[in-house]
């Protein structure tokens, strides 16, 4: 990466036409992520994992029938698995060369996570994020549907209007959803989303019922 040369009142802090090559790897850059991820990757190879072949985010440990997997996303991951001792090994290696905080999970990219080890279950909640959606775009959490059937939506101002002018980015934030944590969103989303490109006052309509469906499950894991 290269980075035009700022200016010290009038004058340049160097000549004209040129450039400050960078050293290192700085956050934000085109090569940051990838630079980032190289060295993180190097780091777990050297403690033992491999890449699985299923994802690039992923790496795993095993150790006859013990197992420790590390995941990551961009600068946020977690690290599971059955090898107690490894698995505190590579947390304590992993904090003396990039800091940050170890504990038990309870978010992951916008997910809340609740572990019951008794039950032996992990529930995933997406409730913030969910309600975040309807916040950014101000649109009410109370008018709620069992179904995501339009049939009898009228266009309303002040509201179907709001989701016309934001149809792409709600579909693409509750997609997101469906991705991770909401596959009963799957199919009307899948519907709505083939009017991405150019949405009509009935696709906002669409939309609207979809919303009002989303909204009754907003507490669903």
């Amino acid at each position: 990466d290269w980075l035009e040369t700022a200016a010290l009142g009038s004058r340049p802090l160097l000549p004209l036409a040129r450039a400050l090559r960078l050293l290192k790897g700085l956050y934000g850059t085109k090569q940051g992520g990838r630079l980032w991820h190289a060295r993180f990757k190097a780091a777990l190879i050297a403690l033992g994992y491999k890449p699985a072949c299923s994802d690039p985010c992923l790496f795993e440990h095993w150790y006859e029938n013990l197992c420790a997997f590390y995941f990551i996303w961009v600068d946020d991951s977690f690290l599971t698995g059955s090898d107690e001792q490894f698995i505190a090994h590579t947390s304590d290696e992993l904090e003396k060369a990039f800091g940050g905080t170890k504990g038990p999970i309870n978010s992951f990219l916008g997910m809340h996570i609740v572990q019951d080890r008794e039950a032996g279950t992990i529930t995933f909640h997406h409730k913030s994020y969910r309600g975040n959606i309807f916040e950014r775009h101000h649109l009410s959490k109370e008018l709620t549907s069992e179904t995501a059937d339009p049939k009898d939506l009228k266009w309303i101002d002040g509201r179907t209007s709001i989701l016309l002018d934001n149809y792409r980015n709600i579909v693409a934030a509750c997609m997101f959803d469906a991705i991770s944590c909401a596959p009963w969103a799957s199919l009307p989303l899948g519907k709505l989303s083939k009017h991405m490109t150019n949405p009509t006052k009935e696709d906002a309509i669409a939309l609207d019922g979809f919303v009002r469906f989303y909204a009754g499950k907003i507490d669903q894991p």
